[in-house]
């Protein structure tokens, strides 16, 4: 993966629970309003899906998964 896409998926995780709390969110909730599984979401939180990505070089599904998240966030 190329480093920009690195910085963001090392920052999505704590941003993305952060968000998800301030707004009182639980992990299926948000599961259900993005369409990405309830067990992605808690890996991606915990920074455990981000590791998983570089091991898999899935490029391609990680920018999907930032893709969606962007669009809950509102950019």
């Amino acid at each position: 993966m190329d480093d920009s896409l690195d910085r963001t998926l090392n920052a999505v995780g704590p941003r993305l629970k952060q968000l998800r709390q301030r707004r009182d969110i639980t992990l299926n909730d948000l599961a259900a309003q993005t369409g990405i599984s309830t067990s992605t979401l808690s890996r991606l939180e915990a920074g455990k899906l981000y590791l998983e990505m570089q091991r898999f070089d899935v490029g391609g599904l990680a920018a999907e998964v930032v893709e969606r998240l962007l669009e809950w966030i509102g950019y």
